[in-house]
């Protein structure tokens, strides 16, 4: 997640703006997950890849969406599927 559910939820309640680096890391979960539904032909697909265990990424895509090398290699395993390039 991008940013905890109770500091979400607290600022929201404040009216308060999310830092530059939670900003950052929302974008980034955007991105990709428009990226994935794009790949996938679904929200819903999407969102189940983002979720599911990846031997690949040794994590579920969603946790490596934490860093940006994270998110760099989430996007390279779009990449091969979107291309066919499992090797």
């Amino acid at each position: 997640m991008a940013i905890p559910a109770r500091t979400f939820h607290r600022r929201q309640q404040k009216a308060e703006t999310l830092s530059a680096t939670e900003t950052d890391r929302v974008l980034r979960i955007v991105r990709i997950a428009s990226h994935a539904a794009q790949v996938f032909g679904s929200e819903e697909k999407a969102r189940r890849w983002l979720s599911k265990d990846n031997r690949m990424l040794g994590a579920t895509p969603l946790q490596m969406l934490s860093t940006d090398a994270g998110a760099h290699e989430v996007e390279a395993e779009l990449n091969r599927i979107e291309f066919g390039d499992f090797a």
